[in-house]
């Protein structure tokens, strides 16, 4: 999965990513106001399309793996060191959300042309890179909501006079015998994580709504 992050990443054109261990950083690139000032208009203009086409073609892939890789981490509450280092690279991977922002407003702020489709993949990058930045009070919903899953996910149970984990159940299924047993071990399954699936839909509706927020910001910058 770490491979695969690292690879969509790696092409998103002329950002600057170095690999630090198993987590990727984005570093800023410098587009000082000399270095744009020294090539022409039309010059400018491909130079964005090319950095902010690579990354508008990438979004969809980058937010899928994304949602995919939070769901999966919650598969390895008991693995501290697979938690830390998903954790480390969720904060790179904002991070590398922030640095294509910054990018976007420094060419939006240089280049001039009635260029339609460069326009609006500039007003997309800054959008959803203000949302990264300061969407505060739902990122602060969306960690609550994650840290309720993660403790109900490490929560024991009561089956059968047993204190046991939802990731224990598996082995403890693959040795049953009795029919009854199994039905009785997969109800109190399914009952003890039912509020683990309200928070997953809290957390879903959540995101939907920061998404649709981005989307509606951009469209109003589009029109203005």
């Amino acid at each position: 999965m770490i491979y695969h992050f690292t690879v969509l990443f790696s092409i998103i054109i002329l950002i600057t990513c170095q690999q630090n261990e198993d987590i990727v950083e984005c570093n800023n690139q410098d587009l000082s106001q000399y270095y744009l000032d020294k090539i022409n208009p039309n010059e400018q203009e491909q130079f964005a399309y090319k950095i902010l086409h690579g990354y508008d073609r990438n979004l969809t892939t980058l937010a899928y793996i994304t949602a995919s890789a939070e769901f999966e981490s919650h598969l390895h509450q008991n693995d501290t060191s697979k938690v830390s280092a998903m954790e480390k690279y969720y904060d790179a991977y904002r991070n590398c959300l922030k640095t294509v922002a910054i990018i976007g407003r420094q060419l939006k702020n240089s280049i001039d042309h009635p260029n339609a489709s460069l326009r609006w993949l500039l007003i997309r990058t800054q959008a959803i890179g203000d949302a990264a930045q300061n969407d505060t009070t739902v990122k602060f919903d969306m960690q609550k909501l994650k840290a309720l899953i993660k403790k109900i996910y490490r929560d024991k149970f009561s089956w059968n006079n047993t204190e046991i984990a939802i990731d224990e159940v598996q082995e403890i299924m693959g040795g049953l015998k009795s029919p009854d047993d199994l039905l009785s071990l997969w109800k109190a399954t399914y009952d003890a994580p039912a509020p683990m699936r309200h928070h997953y839909s809290a957390l879903i509706a959540l995101q939907n709504q920061q998404a649709k927020q981005n989307r509606t910001s951009a469209t109003f910058h589009k029109y203005t």
